[in-house]
């Protein structure tokens, strides 16, 4: 199916595509361990922002959109896209990939910019779907029948 029309299925999309990127980036800083240009004993930045660039791409671009695609799509049952979806779709995916390109850029002021995005998205995000879970179930959270 197109972007266009996959609705919440797109985090799950952008999972996969972080995914791509987490591979890339994990390939690049083997050929270097290997290599012997990283010494972890004194990393320089470029090499600290790729580590962290590393890690945050595995995290916050797969795992986020992971979970958030399958509370949506599979904990509440949707497959249309409301307001707080596209806010948290794109806050957390412009933001990590902000964060991501300021770590290997070594750009502070990118970073800047990128986090609060990112981390704004995140918080909307599980505001909005602890509150829709909430409202959807007949019983509160966490007890059992």
């Amino acid at each position: 199916a197109g972007w266009s029309g996959a609705g919440t299925g797109t985090f799950l999309r952008l999972s996969s595509i972080f995914l791509v990127v987490y591979v890339v980036l994990g390939t690049v800083l083997i050929a270097q361990v290997i290599s012997g240009a990283i010494d972890f004993d004194a990393l320089t930045d470029s090499q600290t922002g790729l580590l962290l660039a590393f890690d945050h791409s595995m995290f916050i671009g797969v795992m986020t959109n992971l979970l958030f695609g399958i509370i949506v799509v599979g904990g509440l049952g949707r497959s249309t896209v409301n307001t707080s979806d596209k806010i948290v779709l794109w806050g957390v995916n412009l933001g990590i990939v902000g964060f991501i390109v300021g770590l290997l850029a070594v750009s502070a002021p990118l970073k800047r910019i990128s986090t609060p995005i990112m981390g704004a998205a995140l918080l909307v995000g599980i505001g909005a779907y602890l509150m829709e879970m909430r409202s959807d179930s007949s019983e509160p959270v966490g007890t059992m029948n």
